[in-house]
């Protein structure tokens, strides 16, 4: 079971470290790292990452998912002329996640794919983190997908993409939203 008031003092922690910053990314990847990990000691499932581009997040999820006796579920397509992708990310992203390979489950498809949301219907997870196409269907899915996580981030809730903001909130249904105007990213409880 995760307390509200436990996350909070976590993501309290953080806020004064954001508050100077420009778009809440100054220690992202560690907030989530120790959030994952929160919900980890938690909640008995994988963490999940839908959109993973070089793998910086990927890899810190994979700590996590080594302490915990878990896997990362790492979603993303790799697909040139998508959105960030050019070309060569995804040897890149095979070059960082190599020391955590044993931990780390790579889906090379859109998390929009069928055959994913199926697959993903059937795993149990203590955490997701939906940073995958900034367009609102493509997010709103993405939550769906996930929804049964212990807990779920959004990234970009709070920043650049109004799309991402209104999928998270029509998204949210019965769960409790974090919202902290600081951070990039958002979350479901």
């Amino acid at each position: 079971m995760i307390a509200l008031d436990d996350l909070m003092k976590i993501l309290q922690s953080y806020a004064e470290i954001e508050r100077g910053g420009t778009d809440g990314s100054i220690q992202q990847r560690e907030r989530l790292q120790e959030v994952a990990r929160f919900t980890a000691q938690r909640a008995v499932g994988d963490i999940v990452e839908i959109g993973c581009l070089h793998g910086s997040t990927t890899v810190l999820f994979a700590q996590v998912a080594r302490e915990f006796n878990c896997k990362v579920i790492a979603i993303d397509p790799w697909q040139i002329g998508t959105q960030n992708i050019d070309g060569g990310e995804f040897e890149i992203f095979c070059r960082t996640i190599e020391p955590y390979r044993d931990v780390i489950e790579v889906w090379r498809h859109s998390s929009q794919d069928a055959a994913v949301i199926e697959r993903l219907q059937f795993r149990q997870l203590a955490f997701a983190f939906v940073d995958g196409l900034h367009e609102y269907a493509a997010c709103l899915s993405d939550i769906r997908t996930v929804f049964h996580a212990a807990l779920v981030a959004v990234d970009d809730t709070n920043g650049w993409s109004v799309e991402v903001k209104r999928a998270f909130a029509d998204g949210a249904g019965q769960r409790t939203q974090i919202i902290n105007p600081f951070f990039r990213e958002s979350y479901l409880l």
